[in-house]
């Protein structure tokens, strides 16, 4: 039997920060010696056709078949991420993509555990589901949250009394529950009524030793060893950014490499997980508006710059560098870009760690007490 089952969002073909931090949170619960495995959910609304074709890829490229049956670019990034999970994330047997036939696992598992990332920003994935409140788990299962996220500040849901009336009874029958953001922890208080603790993003709980077994497991580790300069992970791209970067590499007089994704004249190509990982690790400076990019940043200790997007929402950042006191990593006017990479503005990565120590140990703490009480 499975100890402990872990929910969130590891399906992803396309987000490093959401297969990593599912790999992450998976080694740091066996890492306190339980067998644990990720219930292998892909909601009906995103399908479950990408998951299948994923590892139709995957199994086409292990037999030498994919250039045979499978042009790129959309197999070579599916292969990629299923690369990824096929070797970093244990996964249950059998694939779920409607929530009834969740009930199955009602009394599996000792405890299952739904987080990290946006798990309670229903939006994501099709709305008014109750499947991430874990609602079809039995009541001798224990209902664990960790690090999940509303994604916003606020519950966007507020309108529909119904659904938020569902989601209250659920939190109501969890054990433990911690959250990403502090704003988080208002949510819960004050709409939910339920107490809620908050921790690390997995990602920044494991340290940088399991990814650094990442990298060195890696074919990209083996041919390339020298800086990556100046890489930029940018999810929404306009021309004064170009024009900002391509300064301030010449200026630094580095190289500029993108490692978010790549237009070619057949597609758009993705990096595979452990090439984004060395490339940022042996990066210059780091310039970016992805969260977890942030996170992996602080992790390797890279000197960054976090372009704000206030459609994006800023909380679940504002959170993090705040608790690390590295709210001056955040520009909002990519025109003073160059401004945040001198001499003035070294990260001092020693109090930083300091704290980061001191954060990972409460985060632990939650969830040993979590999983033991």
């Amino acid at each position: 039997m499975t100890d402990i089952g872990i929910l969130n969002f590891h399906f992803s073909n396309n987000n490093y920060g959401a297969v990593l931090q599912a790999a992450a949170l998976q080694n740091a619960v066996k890492e306190l010696g339980y067998t644990v495995e990720n219930i292998d959910y892909l909601p009906l609304e995103i399908s479950i056709k990408n998951k299948i074709k994923g590892q139709i890829y995957y199994l086409l490229q292990v037999f030498g078949l994919r250039e045979k049956y499978i042009s790129p670019p959309k197999a070579t990034n599916e292969i990629i991420f299923e690369e990824f999970r096929q070797k970093w994330i244990k996964t249950t047997k059998q694939q779920f993509d409607k929530s009834k036939d969740l009930y199955v696992l009602e009394s599996k598992y000792k405890a299952v555990i739904v987080g990290s990332d946006q798990v309670w920003r229903p939006m994501f994935y099709g709305g008014e589901s109750l499947v991430y409140f874990l609602n079809f788990l039995s009541g001798n299962t224990k209902r664990i949250s960790y690090a999940s996220s509303f994604g916003v500040d606020r519950w966007e849901y507020i309108s529909n009394k119904k659904y938020t009336k569902s989601v209250k009874e659920e939190l109501s029958k969890f054990s433990a529950i911690s959250v990403r953001e502090d704003s988080g922890i208002a949510i819960c208080n004050n709409l939910f009524n339920v107490d809620a603790t908050h921790v690390l993003d997995p990602t920044l709980l494991v340290g940088h030793d399991f990814f650094n077994k990442i990298i060195n497991s890696g074919k990209y580790n083996t041919i390339k060893k020298e800086s990556s300069g100046i890489v930029f992970y940018k999810l929404d791209v306009s021309e004064d950014f170009l024009s900002a970067i391509k300064h301030l590499s010449d200026e630094l007089n580095c190289d500029l490499t993108n490692i978010y994704r790549e237009s070619r004249n057949d597609g758009i190509y993705y990096r595979a997980v452990d090439e984004w990982l060395y490339l940022l690790k042996n990066s210059s400076v780091v310039i970016t508006d992805s969260f977890h990019c942030v996170c992996f940043s602080i992790l390797f200790n890279k000197p960054f710059v976090y372009l704000g997007n206030n459609a994006r929402g800023m909380t679940r950042i504002e959170s993090l560098l705040g608790s690390l006191d590295l709210m001056d990593r955040i520009c909002l006017d990519v025109k003073l870009l160059k401004n945040y990479i001198n001499k003035d503005t070294i990260i001092n990565y020693s109090e930083v760690n300091q704290r980061l120590i001191k954060m990972r140990s409460e985060s632990l703490k939650f969830i040993k007490n979590a999983l033991k009480n």
